[in-house]
């Protein structure tokens, strides 16, 4: 594709990020970066690639196509599917060699049957629920699960894991139940030391080392932020995306005037009107309408009028001499400003997540070895 707005993710900044969760976590814990949702919207096999090259092995996904398109990409790489699974996709993960998480007894049995006929071991992952309440065998009946799943002959259990519900929050009661829990079962199964106990998310290896077990599953801190928009002490990440777009055309508008579907601008006074090309087709939220602000040689201007599907409509400071083909930040530094993930998704009443999984494959991704400015 040839589009005006583009996302530049520099893979030194992701690479810097990943140096950090090895500070963080020591060389004795491993590291499973989570790359589901196309690596939150920063591209999936260019940044599994990269992340191989830095020396990772493990990554997690959420889907079997994302999976496969893993696997197919860096053949040498242990993809986790944690997003589970259906009874009849155990033949397609046999036969691409991923690792999936086990969460109930016809799952196991379903990989069992399918990885005999082919004459195989599948290595899987045991999820106990601890009070997320979403996938996972209950934490008070995951000792039996565990127990049936070591008579499988053709299943090894080489993970265990879990999800916490509250890493982000600030109060920590609820992960230490949930740590209890885990420890737990881990104690009573005999299991510690003979597969890979994991637990922690971005806010969690952060925050809690007791969470780090003996691997951890950094996501949204590998693309540079997290959830409050604060790195705790001692952590330093770098955005890894830059979206950037120009501007198309400049409007003139007369007080009185209106900007956009719906007339939810009007112009107070004589206004030069910046369109550009970006939309809520290609993920720039709707919820952004006459709210969030982008930069134009290095000044804030107000997106006015509502977004529309494949434009905005971006209010010019009164002095400036902004013209055709300038360069319009969405997301990103330019000279001394910046607009952070965290700012929009304040402004939008989501997060960031969100934000960075929504933005489309209409939006090029061009990949960078410098890392973004700061």
């Amino acid at each position: 594709m040839h589009t005006v707005t583009k996302a530049y993710i520099s893979l030194a900044a992701l690479k810097h990020n990943l140096d950090q969760v090895r500070l963080l976590v020591g060389d004795d814990v491993r590291i499973m970066p989570i790359v589901k949702a196309n690596a939150y919207g920063h591209g999936l096999v260019p940044v599994c690639s990269a992340l191989f090259r830095f020396g990772v092995d493990y990554f997690g996904v959420a889907t079997l196509d994302e999976g496969l398109t893993v696997k197919a990409a860096v053949p040498k790489a242990r993809v986790i599917l944690l997003g589970g699974s259906l009874p009849d996709q155990a033949g397609a993960i046999v036969n691409a060699g991923l690792v999936p998480v086990v969460y109930d007894l016809g799952q196991a049995y379903a990989l069992d049957h399918e990885a005999g006929r082919r004459g195989r071991t599948l290595p899987v992952h045991l999820k106990v629920d601890t009070g997320m309440t979403r996938l996972g065998v209950r934490y008070d009946e995951a000792l039996a699960v565990a127990e049936t799943m070591g008579r499988l002959r053709n299943v090894a259990l080489v993970g265990v894991m879990t999800h916490l519900a509250t890493a982000d929050v600030q109060d920590s009661s609820f992960v230490m139940t949930q740590l209890d829990r885990f420890d737990f079962f881990l104690s009573s199964s005999g299991l510690i030391g003979k597969v890979v106990a994991h637990a922690a998310n971005s806010s969690a290896l952060m925050r809690y080392p007791r969470s780090h077990y003996d691997m951890v599953r950094p996501g949204i801190m590998l693309y540079g932020v997290t959830s409050s928009g604060a790195s705790p002490p001692g952590v330093s990440l770098k955005p890894v995306m830059r979206l950037v777009s120009r501007v198309i055309r400049i409007a003139e508008c007369r007080p009185g005037e209106s900007v956009g579907y719906g007339q939810t601008f009007v112009a107070p006074r004589p206004m030069r009107i910046a369109v550009v090309p970006i939309g809520y087709a290609d993920g720039y939220s709707y919820a952004l309408s006459n709210s969030a602000e982008v930069l134009i040689r290095g000044a804030r201007c107000p997106v006015v009028g509502r977004v529309s599907m494949d434009m905005i409509t971006v209010a010019l400071k009164e002095s400036s001499n902004v013209g055709v083909g300038d360069e319009v930040v969405i997301l990103g530094s330019q000279n001394s400003e910046s607009i952070t993930i965290n700012e929009l998704a304040f402004i939008a009443k989501t997060i960031p997540y969100e934000i960075f999984c929504n933005l489309s494959d209409r939006i090029d991704r061009i990949y960078v070895d410098e890392p973004q400015e700061e």
